[in-house]
């Protein structure tokens, strides 16, 4: 599906809520076949997405929040109650870390975020030192783990350092620091702070980091 492959590749962006959002519209509107269990294999369908939304750091992930509740309750208040409560925790943690993420990006981009952007040949003035010196507290503050993401999900991890890495790569092209830096201290960082694994797991740790830099 579309947007399943779009989530994929951009779902862990903070500005992708949009995408999100619409693909549950999507759900909702009936376009969507379904198997012969009919209206309960959309409500499932509709609440994996939920659950996967509300605990990603996106700029709407309050409003999902909402959305799923109203959604769980008007399904039935008792399951409702216990799928608000499971999910509580990780949803509390991607919103404390939106606020801390908002810290972190809005210095990174011009006051117009939506204007074309095409990286210039560096100067390297005092204020491009201090900008690659924010760049790189961003990258390391996302690769220690913020959002406190468990052994087993290691892959959405790695997801969310490859995409953060492709950003700071596209815009900040002409600073080796940027696209060497995490080459440098990968076996070190990564160590420490992605999960421990061994052997075929491993080397798919290994894989994914291989491609954190397109």
């Amino acid at each position: 599906m579309s947007y399943e492959f779009a989530l994929n590749h951009v779902g862990q962006d903070k500005d992708s809520g949009q995408i999100w959002g619409d693909y549950i519209q999507f759900l909702k509107s009936g376009q969507v076949r379904y198997n012969d269990m009919g209206r309960t294999a959309k409500m499932d369908a509709l609440r994996k997405v939920y659950h996967r939304a509300v605990q990603i750091p996106l700029d709407n992930v309050e409003r999902l929040w909402q959305e799923l509740e109203t959604f769980e309750t008007n399904l039935n208040k008792i399951t409702a109650k216990k799928f608000m409560a499971d999910l509580s925790p990780a949803h509390m943690q991607a919103r404390t870390v939106l606020r801390q993420l908002i810290n972190h990006v809005t210095p990174l981009y011009a006051s117009n975020s939506q204007e074309l952007f095409l990286p210039s040949l560096p100067k390297f003035d005092a204020s491009e030192r201090a900008l690659v010196g924010k760049w790189k507290a961003y990258l390391k503050w996302e690769e220690s783990n913020p959002l406190e993401i468990e052994d087993k999900d290691k892959a959405t991890l790695i997801t969310r350092i490859q995409g953060v890495y492709r950003k700071a790569v596209i815009r900040m092209r002409y600073y080796t620091e940027i696209c060497v830096g995490r080459e440098a201290e990968k076996d070190d960082r990564a160590a420490a702070r992605l999960p421990d694994v061994e052997g075929e797991d491993e080397e798919e740790l290994e894989e994914g980091w291989d491609h954190i830099v397109l």
